[in-house]
């Protein structure tokens, strides 16, 4: 069952909510950020501090556009 919060949080960040977008990043950055660590690893590259940020970064920017 879908948690009405989410799909709050999912509509006003579908709408361009700039809180709704604040509170998704802070709430799912460090799922994306263990996401993004793993996947740098099994692809062997680097995945130290700099890295991770900015494969987060662009994966925030591909939910933007």
């Amino acid at each position: 069952m879908e948690d009405s919060g989410d799909a709050d949080l999912l509509r006003g960040c579908i709408d361009g909510d700039a809180e709704s977008w604040q509170a998704f990043v802070d709430r799912f950055a460090p799922l994306v950020a263990e996401a993004c660590r793993r996947t740098l690893l099994r692809s062997g590259r680097p995945s130290g501090p700099q890295e991770v940020s900015d494969m987060v970064q662009d994966v925030y920017l591909h939910l933007l556009s």
